[in-house]
């Protein structure tokens, strides 16, 4: 309660501050901007200890600092191209972070966002009070100068990383590799998939086994594969997994050609890069990943992804065609629409308890990608350390916006932020219960309900990624 008050104040208190500035009741606003920063102070100092945190504290700062500016911009107190530049370092900087999320590259520059709106907030103040100009223009600079290195702080590692980066694990020289295809994945009908198959296959002397049309595609196909050692599936998520639960497969080293919807194995193994990159002869790399086992309703599951609650909603309700990104946004608005969002669990990390309410999702897993390149959990996650890694989605509000909350979520792990409503865990062990039955999914494929799951570390599996 106190913190929904603490930040419900600040927020609350910009639009108050912005009648007394246009009304050029300086000294009002000032009195009222004094107590927002005391405010945000009690937030970010006192009150640090506590465990969740309201997902306006995000943006609460942000959005308090733009919107005093650009009413002094109007006022022609602050000048535009300052602004502008604010805005621009802003939209450059969270274009930036979408794409290192993309490709799997960790930049730390949250010290930049921080010294700017602490400047910012100087700026505020003395302009407020209007006097000492000229430490208003030193701040001013200063902001302008750290605005301008950050931005291209974050530009030049951007590409550094991408022109330079090295895949982990034995480099695969002369690799004797078989793919198997499934004409049943939805990239099979196109064209220009099918083409892309055919070229890779060719580069590297590949020969295409096609998957039988039965239950278990996989049965008895290691009979046809007696000599090889390298196997890429051409498929999609659920395909991929299905080779993963595969016994036979278990001490294969297996890689991924997309031809399915979603993708999201296409976007770890492959680190951002397009399907033209397809075209040239690379070499693999062999490395380990963990699995996760999943146990519930006395069975068990193992996968490389999952997720519990809004996220397996959207997998139940999606329905198939040849446009997979049109199927799952259908699905996301029946999910606002109808499916329900909020849940009361029992999260238990390795003998750590916790209890959440209004839980919104869960994302589990040892890649950080779900289809579509969709970011699934931010923050560093190694993928062979033995460990389970969470993305919990928590909502503090009122539980009719915990599916817009999940949105928000979904942008922020777009951006690789790791801030309410998002909070990260891991450990060798993870539980999860309720009194009501949880949707979830694993590697893209609906599993049913449960009001009781456990997910761990079960083994190694050598994959090739590039």
């Amino acid at each position: 309660m106190l913190a929904t008050i603490i930040t419900f104040t600040r927020v609350l208190s910009i639009p108050i501050i912005l009648y007394f500035i246009l009304a050029q009741r300086f000294e009002v606003a000032l009195i009222v901007f004094s107590f927002a920063i005391v405010s945000d102070i009690l937030d970010s100092i006192i009150l640090w200890k506590r465990k969740i945190r309201s997902f306006f504290d995000p943006i609460a700062d942000k959005i308090l600092v733009s919107s005093i500016l650009i009413v002094f911009a109007i006022l022609g107190v602050f000048r535009y191209d300052i602004l502008f530049l604010f805005i621009a370092r802003d939209l450059i900087v969270g274009l930036l972070r979408f794409y290192l999320a993309r490709d799997d590259l960790k930049f730390n520059g949250s010290l930049y966002g921080k010294v700017i709106v602490v400047l910012q907030y100087a700026i505020i103040y003395f302009m407020l009070v209007d006097a000492f100009y000229y430490l208003q223009s030193l701040l001013i600079s200063l902001a302008v100068l750290f605005s301008i290195i950050s931005a291209l702080h974050y530009v030049v590692f951007y590409f550094r990383q991408v022109g330079s980066r090295v895949s982990g694990g034995r480099r695969v020289e002369e690799e004797k590799i078989v793919i198997l295809a499934n004409k049943r994945s939805r990239g099979f009908k196109s064209s220009y998939r099918r083409h892309l198959l055919r070229v890779f296959a060719r580069r590297r002397s590949a020969k295409i086994v096609f998957l039988p049309n039965k239950k278990n595609m996989f049965e008895g196909i290691e009979k046809k594969l007696k000599g090889y050692d390298h196997i890429i599936i051409a498929g999609g998520d659920g395909t991929f997994e299905g080779a993963l639960n595969y016994k036979p497969f278990h001490k294969k080293s297996i890689g991924f050609f997309p031809l399915g919807a979603g993708n999201a194995f296409y976007s770890y193994f492959y680190k951002g890069k397009r399907f033209e990159y397809l075209r040239s002869r690379f070499h693999f790399h062999q490395t380990q990943i963990d699995v996760l086992e999943i146990e519930m309703n006395g069975i068990k599951r193992q996968t490389l992804f999952m997720g519990i609650g809004i996220d397996a909603h959207v997998i139940r309700l999606t329905k198939r065609s040849k446009n997979g990104l049109f199927d799952y946004v259908a699905a996301s608005y029946r999910t606002l629409v109808s499916a329900k969002g909020d849940y009361d669990v029992n999260f238990v990390v390795d003998s750590k308890k916790y209890k959440f309410n209004h839980m919104a999702n869960f994302m589990i897993g040892k890649i950080p990608f779900l289809g579509f390149g969709i970011k699934a959990i931010s923050g560093n996650l190694n993928s062979k350390n033995n460990l389970v890694y969470v993305s919990a989605c928590i909502n503090t509000r009122k539980s009719v916006l915990n599916k817009y909350v999940r949105l928000w979520g979904l942008i922020l792990t777009a951006m690789d932020f790791v801030t309410p409503p998002l909070y990260n865990f891991k450990g060798g062990k993870v539980e999860i219960s309720s009194k009501d039955d949880l949707p979830i999914h694993a590697g893209g494929e609906f599993l049913g309900f449960t009001n009781k799951v456990k997910v761990r570390v079960v083994r190694k599996q050598s994959v090739l990624e590039i």
